[in-house]
Parts: structure tokens; C-alpha cells; sequence
């Protein structure tokens, strides 16, 4: 919280040095203005992606060993509404008063709802195929981040960017503003159905999964 505050304060600072007038027509506002909200939903959700990854009491999974029907999807359903509930909401509702400053509230409230749709596209995405119990399963890094997080960083940072430009379009004009959170709404349900479709096979979740080890066998000896 004290990030997205941070940001919603410098962001404040550099609309009132650039002496904007309040409210401002949507295509002539600063790119950064809709590019925040990208990145600050896009860190905050990428950070509960990892850390449905790490277990949150390793030595009392044995609990779901004895419970475990065998079915994820509840459970998988109530991670994704308390993601919703605990970080997304709060971090556009923390933005709000922001975009009711500069755009006015009724525009607000269209983004907020806009907002809304974003975060949930991106939760089904992110947990698309992932098959392990959020905050249960043993924790096994992925070496290829190391290598990689600079490319992901950049592309995450463009992507943002492009999608703020997308957004300022859209919300020029109220046909725009209806399309765009129509496509919203389709791409939500979509990716819903893919996971839909996706889970009705069931697979095997393994609550201890180890590492690879270090070294391999070739199994050359007959």
C-alpha cells in the first residue's frame, strides 16, 4: 500500500507542476496518467502469482495429504476472489480519487469498473494451467527468471504502456468507452472458458514437489 500510495502522490505532484486544468478531456491527458494503473495492477498481481507458489506453512500440508478431494477448482476460486478482494479492489479504489480529480467522477467510475474487468482478465491469465494448490504445494524456483527477468521487465513495461494507449483511445469518445469494456468482459470470458475447459480433465497434484537435481543420469549401463 505504501508503493501505490507513492505513486498516486508523485503522479498527483507531476499533473500539478505541468498546470493542468481540473477536469481534463481524456485525449489530452498524459499517457502516464492510465500507464500507472497498468503497471501498479500488473506488480501487484505478478507478486501474488509468485507467492501462490510458496507455501505458507510447508509442515501442515500434511492437512490437505488426509482432506484432499482431488478437485482444485473451489479452492482455486476462492484464491482468485481473495485476490480480487484483498489487492485489486484496494489498489484501484486507492487510484480513484486520483482519476475523480482529473477526469470527474462519473468517468472515474467507468474506469474503476474498466479497472474491475482488468484485474480479473489478468488473474484468470495468470493462473491459466496452473495446476498446484495456491499457498500449498512445496516451493521449487525457476531457474530461467534469472536469465530472463530483464526481458520480462521491459516487455512488461511496454506492454503497459501500449495498453495505456489502447485505454486513452477507447475512453475518448463513449462508443470507444463501450467497446472497450465489452472486449474486456469477452476476454474475460473467454480465458474463464479456456480454464473451464482446461480443468475438467483431471490431473494428479503434487503437494511435494521436489527440485530437479543437480546432476542427471544417463542410464548407460545395460
Amino acid at each position: 500500500m505504501r508503493k501505490i500510495g507513492a505513486a498516486v502522490a508523485a503522479l498527483t505532484v507531476i499533473l500539478r507542476r505541468a498546470n493542468i486544468g481540473f477536469p481534463i478531456h481524456v485525449s489530452s491527458s498524459p499517457l502516464g496518467l492510465f500507464g500507472v494503473r497498468f503497471v501498479l495492477i500488473g506488480l501487484v498481481l505478478l507478486g501474488f502469482r509468485h507467492a501462490v507458489r510458496v507455501p505458507a506453512e510447508l509442515r501442515a500440508n500434511w492437512t490437505f495429504h488426509v482432506s484432499w478431494s482431488g478437485d482444485e477448482r473451489p479452492y482455486l476460486a476462492g484464491v482468485k476472489r481473495a485476490a480480487l478482494v484483498g489487492l485489486g479492489l484496494p489498489t484501484l479504489i486507492a487510484l480513484f480519487p486520483l482519476y475523480g480529480w482529473v477526469f470527474g467522477v462519473r468517468l472515474a467510475l467507468v474506469h474503476f469498473a474498466a479497472g474491475t474487468m482488468i484485474v480479473l482478465l489478468l488473474l484468470e491469465m495468470f493462473l491459466l494451467g496452473f495446476r498446484k494448490l495456491p499457498f500449498a504445494c512445496s516451493y521449487v524456483p525457476d531457474d530461467r527468471l534469472k536469465t530472463m527477468a530483464p526481458m520480462y521487465a521491459v516487455a512488461f513495461v511496454l506492454t503497459a504502456y501500449r495498453l495505456a494507449w489502447l485505454e486513452r483511445l477507447a475512453f475518448s469518445s463513449r462508443r470507444g468507452t463501450a467497446a472497450y469494456v465489452a472486449g474486456l468482459a469477452a476476454l474475460f470470458v473467454a480465458a474463464r472458458s479456456v480454464d473451464v475447459l482446461q480443468r475438467r480433465r483431471r490431473q494428479v497434484i503434487e503437494l511435494d514437489e521436489l527440485p530437479e537435481p543437480a546432476t542427471q543420469r544417463l542410464s548407460l549401463s545395460e
